[in-house]
């Protein structure tokens, strides 16, 4: 078995800190940890979960009668690790369902847990924490067997008036907190007559304000909370406990209670719970694609800008070289603007306008002119290895068959560049 306490000193120095057995102050342990995040600490608070073969009981927010230097009372929190096993699994319930009582007014159990916590002061004990603790009685506490069994005998005679000013208070409850007393009291008499699941989880868990959400994540099996999700503070689920495979109907809780569907009887609130997240994994996946197609529509009109001038200059150079040598070929007004006034003979003009307009078709499929003699010029690509050769400048010495060698030169480029293209 193993203990540890938390609580605080009289003085500043001595803030709340976890102590084991040996009396020193202590990182909180990782079982703790893994439990605690369900618990209203400053509120009296009971929690029983099963983790790594261990067996866990703990108990925050009980106030003692001590007082720090502002006045403000100490709490106390303790918990008890036990082997997991049948035996100790009733002895933490036997106790459990005593600190139920405890928060409904019971003040015994309340004693003996104040007594067991002193300040060093009062113990002639070291400094160093600012409070020492009885872990002998502590464990006695435990380690009862009878159910009706005191749990302390430290009361002294001034006990009685604190049991008076409890029933006093009790007395101005409103209805609402006294359906709450009745449901505490209710799950800690199931706590005595009741086994519990055998799963690592947090089983049972008593709190002040906290999350029906935070519960269900947690696999909380059986829970009493004033669950702040929960609208108009109501809760409309039944208070259930399962006994060997049975479940036993219990109070219908106005206080508001968690109880973890199990898989008899549950279908409906299990699609109910399934629903939201199923809606929320459509949504996140839809957003996802949209995500995908944007980025990929955002890409591609990138690469669409980023093409290089001289790619799209070859390409107007094959769509040009594509099209019929017939809307390619200078009208023959436009060419006879160029024409000196004093032409010769009609032949000649006719020869000269045919010599022009194979320049121009040359010219755009990108040829360059390379002079040669005086009556011819040479023309070249850089894809195609030979040249075009132009003859008669100035209309003399025309080759019959340059047009033909022409239309050849720019078919065959032509098709080089469609092929490059595939």
């Amino acid at each position: 078995m193993k203990i540890f306490v938390e609580s605080a000193g009289k003085s500043p120095e001595h803030d709340y800190n976890w102590i084991d057995e040996q009396q020193k102050i202590i990182e909180k342990p990782n079982i703790i940890k893994s439990f605690l995040g369900l618990l209203q600490q400053d509120s009296p608070s009971l929690l029983i979960g099963r983790k790594s073969n261990e067996f866990v009981l703990i108990v925050t927010g009980i106030s003692s009668k001590r007082r720090d230097y502002q006045n403000r009372i100490i709490r106390i929190s303790i918990v008890w690790i036990v082997e997991d096993n049948d035996d100790n699994e009733a002895l933490i319930r036997n106790l459990a369902s005593k600190i139920l009582l405890l928060f409904t007014g019971e003040i015994e159990l309340k004693q003996s847990i104040d007594a067991c916590v002193n300040d060093e002061e009062e113990n002639s004990f070291q400094e160093e924490n600012g409070f020492t603790v009885v872990f002998k009685s502590l464990k006695n506490l435990l380690e009862k067997e009878k159910e009706d069994s005191s749990p302390s005998k430290l009361l002294e005679a001034d006990d009685k008036d604190d049991k008076l000013e409890i029933k006093k208070e009790l007395e101005k409850k409103s209805d609402e907190t006294d359906e709450s007393i009745k449901q505490l009291a209710k799950l800690a008499d199931d706590l005595k007559k009741q086994s519990l699941p055998k799963k690592d989880r947090p089983l049972v868990v008593v709190t002040g304000i906290q999350s029906k959400a935070d519960f269900r994540e947690a696999k909380v099996w059986r829970g009493l909370a004033k669950f702040v999700d929960e609208p108009g503070g109501k809760s409309n689920a039944g208070d259930h406990f399962r006994d060997d495979g049975r479940r036993i109907q219990g109070h219908q809780q106005s206080y508001n209670s968690y109880d973890r569907p199990s898989k008899v009887g549950s279908g409906d609130n299990s699609k109910e719970h399934k629903r939201p997240i199923q809606k929320r994994i459509v949504i996140s996946v839809l957003a996802i694609l949209f995500c995908i197609s944007l980025a990929l529509g955002i890409w591609f009109y990138i690469q669409s800008n980023d093409k290089n001038p001289n790619d799209q200059q070859q390409n107007d150079n094959i769509n040009s070289s594509n099209k019929p040598i017939q809307t390619l070929i200078m009208e023959p007004k436009a060419v006879q603007k160029d024409l000196i006034p004093q032409e010769e003979t009609e032949e000649l003009k006719e020869e000269k306008i045919k010599i022009m307009e194979l320049k121009s078709l040359l010219i755009k499929a990108g040829f360059t002119e390379e002079p040669d003699e005086v009556s011819n010029t040479k023309w070249s690509h850089p894809l195609l290895p030979g040249k075009v050769i132009l003859s008669g400048k100035d209309g003399n010495d025309a080759k019959p068959d340059q047009e033909r060698d022409v239309i050849n030169a720019l078919n065959t480029l032509a098709k080089i560049k469609e092929d490059q293209q595939r």
